[in-house]
């Protein structure tokens, strides 16, 4: 889920309908592969759509994505599928499935969001100006939507769409069979922060800023101890846990200068936002998978739930101790080295005792030197 601060109240699904009309039309996108879907195709990557051009946007963006994750853990991800309009029915993903995808991504695109932003503002500007003129609602209407401004910029949408990739992608590559996953937060094995750092790595500059300006502003006293940080629950996961029932992917969208993302928990199968990926058993879910737009009052009591300014500077602390990770080792697949270390059952104070970088071997030590390291980031 993407939540930036504040925005009007917004609660939405979006129907692929459409879509799935076109699948059965066989209409074909550009470069397309398979004559029985709509889609722009780069390589191992896809969105499914019949508008072309935002396609190709969103292919490119997952093509980019993909590369950066290849540098940082060395495997290039699953041939993976973006299905914009927020829904991907248990039909749709057979349909995909058998078309070779394993990693599928429903996704809000920009627009969609615009779209559904207008409505919402319209229909509250209707109800508090109901029987006036209609170009006093008009103009009501106008300053409301010059007022919440964009959705956010290319830069910002490419790195949401990166962050939420990086997820499932990790996810697919460390994936373990054996181990009841249903109330882990992510749907996965490893712990948050790491899980998340994977994410917040794949992130475009400018949110990485922004991040990083955040932590600036709340260290020292909001830091959260890495004995806490390296096996805590994500600040979200008992809220994203009840909006699991309503969706397996949830994505809060609103302006504002506070911007992070959390994925709603898996179900049964063991996947964060299970989409229908295949596992290593060959199975594959049949649950519909939807994105819930969340933003204004249901956003704020959202972010409140999870501990307000507390889940924001877990996201920044799990940026910026990756960097740390990263500056003391020297090694950019850092984060990789660990989670292959934790994924054969290794604790991370047995692989940081026993680590052959230039890392503290305790976690006293290690607290010690992040924190030396952190306070560098003072303005």
């Amino acid at each position: 889920m993407i939540v930036s601060l504040p925005l009007r109240a917004l609660l939405s699904a979006v129907s692929l309908s459409a879509l799935l009309s076109a699948c059965a039309s066989g209409a074909v996108g550009v470069n397309c592969p398979h004559p029985s879907l709509p889609c722009a195709a780069v390589q191992n990557f896809a969105t499914l759509s019949t508008e072309t051009g935002e396609a190709e946007t969103l292919t490119r963006q997952a093509r980019r994505a993909a590369d950066n994750y290849t540098a940082r853990f060395g495997v290039y991800p699953p041939a993976t599928i973006i299905v914009p309009g927020g829904v991907i029915s248990p039909e749709l993903q057979a349909q995909l499935a058998a078309n070779g995808y394993v990693t599928l991504m429903p996704w809000i695109t920009a627009r969609q969001r615009a779209a559904l932003r207008e409505a919402t503002i319209r229909s509250q500007i209707e109800a508090q100006l109901m029987g006036q003129p209609d170009a006093v609602r008009q103009a009501a209407l106008s300053a409301a939507l010059a007022q919440v401004g964009q959705s956010g910029t290319d830069a910002r949408n490419t790195s949401v769409l990166a962050h939420e990739l990086g997820h499932k992608w990790f996810i697919h590559q460390f994936h373990q069979t054996d181990v009841d996953l249903v109330q882990h937060a992510y749907g996965g094995w490893a712990p948050d922060w790491l899980d998340e750092a994977v994410a917040v790595s794949l992130e475009g500059v400018e949110l990485k800023s922004r991040r990083r300006e955040f932590f600036r502003g709340a260290m020292p006293d909001a830091a959260i101890a890495l004995s806490e940080f390296l096996t805590m629950e994500h600040p979200s996961a008992a809220v994203a846990r009840a909006l699991a029932d309503q969706s397996r992917i949830v994505q809060a969208e609103a302006d504002g200068p506070k911007t992070h993302a959390v994925n709603a928990p898996g179900e049964s199968t063991g996947k964060k936002g299970s989409t229908g990926e295949k596992e290593s058993t060959g199975k594959t879910s049949r649950k519909t998978s939807r994105v819930i737009t969340l933003s204004g009052k249901d956003a704020e009591q959202f972010v409140a739930a999870s501990g307000g300014d507390r889940v924001l500077v877990f996201y920044a602390q799990a940026l910026i101790f990756g960097d740390y990770l990263e500056d003391r080792s020297g090694r950019p697949s850092i984060l990789a080295d660990i989670a292959s270390a934790l994924f054969t059952g290794m604790d991370f104070k047995l692989w940081l005792a026993t680590n052959p970088y230039d890392l503290p071997q305790n976690l006293e030590a290690l607290q010690a030197d992040w924190d030396e390291f952190a306070d560098l980031k003072q303005p």
